[in-house]
C-alpha cells in the first residue's frame, strides 16, 4: 500500500500541470482582447452599430463555441513576448472597458474557470486584484475539477499573484483532487519541476508562515499543517523526490522531518538518497535538541518563580 502511494506521488510530480485549454478567437473584439490591445478594444467598444452598419455589432459577452468563453476570459492569452507586467496592466484597463460595455464579469466557461482563474494562471496580479476588489469575484471559487485561483497561481510560480490572493481572502485550507493537494503542495511541486524558480518557494513559504517583511493580512500557518489524504506534508513530497534544495527551503520554513505519514513512515526515511536521509535525520536531531533546551529554560524559569513566591510567603 505504501509503495503504491509513493508511486502515485511520483506520478503527480512527473505529470503535474494546470493545462489552460485553448481558446477560439471568434470576432474582432475577442482578438483584440486576446492580444491585450487596449487601444483597439476601446475603438471597437466606441463604435455605434446604427451609424456604422457595415460592421457587425460588438457583443462583449459573445462566447466561443468550444469553451463557452467570453472576451474577458481570454484577456492577454497571446502576450506576443511582451513584458508580463505590461500585459497585466493592459488587461486591467481592458477589463474596465469591457465592464463599461456591459460585460458579465462573473461569467464562467465550460471548465468552471472565471476571469480570476484565467488571470491567476498567467500571473496577472493587477487584473486579478481589480476583479476581486471591484467586482467581488470569489478567490475561493473552484472550477469543475476543484481547483482555486490560489492553486493555479502557486502551480505556475507566480508569487505576487499568490500573495495578493491570500491577502484578499483566498483560503489555503482548500484541497483539490483525490490526493487532497493544497496550494502549498502545488507550489512545492512547481519548485521541484523548475529548479531555476526556487526563489518562488522561498517567498511562498515565508509568506504562508509569516516569516517575511512583506505585509500580510492572513493568519500565519505552520508549513506542516498542509497534508494530503495520506497525511503527507510538502517536505515529504520533496523527500520522496530526493530534492535537497527544496527540502532545505522547507526545513528553513519550519517543516519537521520527524513527522510520519498516514502509513507510519517517518519523513527522514522517505528519500532514496543517503545524503538527503542524513540531512533530514540531522535536522530532526537539531529540532529535538532545541525543544529540549526550550523545555529546560521554561522549567528553570518556573522553578525560580516558585522559589521567589515561597520566599515572599516566608
Amino acid at each position: 500500500m505504501v509503495l503504491i502511494s509513493v508511486f502515485c506521488i511520483l506520478l503527480i510530480l512527473n505529470v503535474f500541470i494546470f493545462v489552460l485549454p485553448n481558446s477560439d478567437v471568434i470576432n474582432e473584439l475577442m482578438e483584440a482582447v486576446h492580444n491585450a490591445d487596449y487601444k483597439h478594444v476601446k475603438f471597437l467598444l466606441s463604435l455605434d452599430p446604427e451609424v456604422l452598419s457595415s460592421r457587425p455589432p460588438v457583443l462583449v459577452d459573445r462566447t466561443d463555441d468550444t469553451n463557452n468563453r467570453t472576451s474577458l476570459l481570454v484577456c492577454g492569452l497571446d502576450m506576443k513576448n511582451r513584458n508580463r507586467t505590461e500585459v497585466d496592466s493592459e488587461c486591467k484597463r481592458i477589463a474596465k472597458a469591457l465592464y463599461k460595455g456591459g460585460a458579465a464579469m462573473k461569467h464562467v466557461d465550460k471548465f468552471g474557470w472565471d476571469a480570476l482563474s484565467m488571470g491567476a494562471v498567467r500571473g496577472f496580479t493587477k487584473f486579478c486584484r481589480y476583479l476581486i476588489t471591484e467586482h467581488h469575484l470569489d478567490p475561493n471559487k473552484q472550477d469543475v475539477e476543484g481547483r482555486t485561483a490560489l492553486m493555479k497561481a502557486a502551480g505556475h510560480g507566480y508569487f505576487d499573484t499568490f500573495a495578493m490572493l491570500l491577502n484578499n481572502g483566498a483560503n489555503l485550507s482548500i484541497v483539490h483532487g483525490e490526493n487532497n493537494l493544497s496550494a502549498v503542495h502545488y507550489g512545492t511541486i512547481y519548485a521541484m519541476q523548475n529548479p531555476g524558480q526556487i526563489e518562488f518557494l522561498q517567498n511562498l513559504t515565508s509568506f504562508v508562515t509569516g516569516r517575511t517583511e512583506l505585509r500580510f493580512q492572513h493568519s500565519p500557518q505552520s508549513i506542516d499543517s498542509f497534508v494530503d489524504k495520506d497525511k503527507r506534508t510538502a517536505l515529504m513530497y520533496a523527500a520522496i523526490s530526493n530534492n535537497i534544495e527544496v527540502c532545505t527551503i522547507l526545513l528553513a520554513a519550519g517543516a519537521d522531518p520527524r513527522r510520519v505519514d498516514g502509513f507510519g513512515v517517518p519523513c527522514h526515511s522517505m528519500p532514496s538518497s543517503e545524503t538527503l536521509r542524513g540531512r533530514l535525520v540531522e535536522a530532526g536531531i537539531t529540532l529535538t535538541e532545541q525543544e529540549h533546551t526550550e523545555w529546560l529554560q521554561k522549567s528553570t524559569k518556573k522553578k525560580k518563580t516558585t522559589s521567589n513566591k515561597m520566599k515572599v510567603e516566608l
